[in-house]
């Protein structure tokens, strides 16, 4: 706990949030003495702690989160793929991104897994995106533009099909 509050100091937002919230996935500390930090955590940190979640996968999926929250969208964190599990982040329900480093992808078949995820979140009508970590911390405005655009035509898509999804194989396009 002592570490986590040194942290919380010496910290910008983004990284201090995703401190907060990895140290409750992780199970380093409960989310009771999280809450306990935060309430006593620096005025900076305010805004970031208020939107906190218990249930972010990684700090760059939080990191990823506040960032595209801060410029204007609804994220939602683990959001589910029937059938399939989850995807990292859900961007204004229309476009899942999955913040994958590459050990996530080392050992057992999770590329498959993750590509299977991806084809079905598609025939629910939600686009799905996979950015790595050069993508948030090298070419961030970039990959902010390719979001923006990707929820746009993600909208644009949803509209023009007025709701429809793709149920099955045999179902007209």
């Amino acid at each position: 706990m002592q570490s986590l509050w040194q942290a919380l100091h010496c910290l910008d937002e983004e990284n201090a949030i995703a401190a907060m919230e990895s140290a409750i996935r992780s199970g380093f500390l409960p989310a009771e003495q999280i809450r306990q930090l935060a309430v006593h955590a620096p005025r900076r940190l305010q805004d970031g702690i208020r939107r906190m979640v218990d249930n972010s996968g990684s700090g760059n999926e939080t990191i990823v989160r506040l960032r595209l929250e801060r410029a204007g969208f609804t994220v939602v964190a683990q959001g589910h793929v029937p059938g399939m599990g989850h995807q990292d982040l859900v961007v204004d329900d229309c476009v899942g991104l999955d913040v994958d480093g590459r050990a996530w992808h080392e050992g057992d078949n999770r590329f498959a897994t993750d590509r299977d995820r991806d084809v079905q979140a598609e025939g629910l009508g939600r686009h799905s995106l996979r950015i790595r970590t050069a993508h948030i911390f090298r070419t961030w405005p970039h990959t902010l533009a390719v979001i923006e655009r990707a929820v746009a035509d993600a909208r644009r898509d949803r509209e023009r099909r007025r709701g429809r999804v793709l149920v099955g194989l045999d179902d007209p396009l």
